[in-house]
C-alpha cells in the first residue's frame, strides 16, 4: 500500500512511458498530508499522472507538474477527478540517482581538492622573497 515509497519501483513507469499510475494506500492521520506530497513528487519526477485513492488519508489525483486536480482528506466522499494519461519525459526519469551519487562524490572529494590548493598556497607564501 506504500508502493510509491520506492523509487526504484516507481522509475520502471518512467522507463516504460507510463502516462497514469493508480496507487492505493492506507494511510492513518499522523502521515496523511505527508505521504500524500511524497507521492506527488514521485509523479513529478517521472513524469505520470497520478490517482492515490486512501482509506483513511489525503485521496489525490495530480498531474505530470504536481498539479492537485481533486483532493479528498479522510475520505467521507467518493474522489472524482478528470485526469489524462499523459506521460511526460523527466532528467530523473531518464537518470535516476547519478546526479545524487555525483553530489555525494564532489562532497567526498572537495576536502582533498581543497587541501592540496591551501597546502600549495602556504607554500609559496612562507617562501623567503629574494632581494
Amino acid at each position: 500500500c506504500h508502493d510509491l515509497d520506492f523509487p526504484p519501483l516507481i522509475r520502471q513507469a518512467s522507463a516504460r512511458r507510463i502516462g497514469l499510475v493508480v496507487a492505493p494506500s492506507n494511510d492513518w492521520s499522523v502521515i496523511a498530508v505527508l505521504h500524500a506530497r511524497m507521492a506527488v513528487l514521485r509523479a513529478v519526477e517521472s513524469g505520470f499522472t497520478l490517482l492515490r485513492p486512501t482509506s483513511g488519508g489525503r485521496s489525490i489525483a495530480v498531474d505530470t507538474r504536481g498539479r492537485v486536480i481533486a483532493r479528498v482528506d479522510f475520505p467521507e466522499d467518493a474522489l472524482v477527478a478528470d485526469v489524462s494519461a499523459v506521460s511526460v519525459r523527466t532528467l530523473y526519469g531518464m537518470i535516476g540517482d547519478w546526479f545524487s551519487w555525483l553530489c555525494l562524490a564532489g562532497l567526498v572529494l572537495l576536502p582533498f581538492v581543497l587541501r592540496g590548493r591551501y597546502a600549495g598556497s602556504t607554500r609559496t607564501s612562507a617562501s623567503p622573497s629574494a632581494p
